[in-house]
């Protein structure tokens, strides 16, 4: 009698249990073989995988893939998390709170004090950048050459071409230095505290826009860190 010969295919993944399962012949890391009664399969199968795992060694084409939930995600999140190993707080705004009028265009419009720690030790400057996510990216500091020595900022630092050691530049309202949080009235805005610690100093002369300071930063960022906070009218 004519035995018919189908191909089917196995793959071998990590599962709770790590037993073997038919997956489709394009998954990764399958196995064709004539069809054979299905009972016989473990019988085949499994001495032969029991033979080479403790010699640490995994049958040719097969390939190991953690299937566990959120597995992928993290190897994404990875490169981002030793980037963001930097942390950057303020003694006067909590994370995601809202920032005190006395920073605002409310009250005396002056730069809150900030503090920072875990930089890089290769660090050769730091840049400071102050952003309104919810109106466009409209910026409200820039700040950059800040030496490496330095780990914090004091409150209301004055506006100028020079500052803290540092250069600063124009703000989205055009004048040098901080230009505090002044939202249109209604829901409150987001803004986005980001210190960037940079493996040179920026060749940048004071009166700079973010868009320049950007620039030159790009490729030459070490570790960054962000403080979010809030503030409504």
């Amino acid at each position: 009698m004519r035995i018919r010969r189908m191909r089917r295919c196995f793959f071998v993944g990590r599962h709770a249990a790590g037993e073997v399962f038919p997956a489709p012949r394009w998954a990764a890391g399958c196995w064709c073989a004539p069809r054979w009664p299905a009972l016989l399969w473990p019988a085949l199968i499994l001495p032969g995988l029991i033979w080479l795992r403790p010699m640490g060694l995994r049958p040719m084409g097969f390939r190991t893939i953690d299937l566990r939930p959120g597995a992928a995600a993290a190897m994404r999140s990875a490169p981002l998390e030793a980037k963001m190993a930097m942390q950057l707080t303020s003694p006067a705004i909590g994370p995601n709170q809202s920032i005190p009028p006395r920073f605002t265009c409310s009250g005396a419009d002056v730069s809150p004090p900030l503090r920072w720690a875990g930089a890089p030790a290769e660090t050769q400057s730091f840049a400071l950048m102050v952003r309104d996510r919810d109106a466009h990216d409209f910026t409200h500091w820039v700040i950059w050459n800040l030496p490496p020595r330095l780990h914090s900022l004091p409150e209301g630092l004055a506006n100028g071409p020079a500052a803290a050691g540092g250069v600063q530049g124009v703000n989205s309202w055009q004048t040098l230095g901080y230009g505090g949080p002044c939202p249109p009235h209604g829901a409150a805005h987001h803004y986005v505290f980001t210190l960037y610690a940079l493996g040179h100093r920026l060749a940048l002369p004071a009166g700079a826009g973010s868009g320049e300071v950007l620039a030159a930063m790009r490729g030459n960022i070490l570790a960054r860190a962000q403080m979010v906070a809030t503030f409504g009218r």
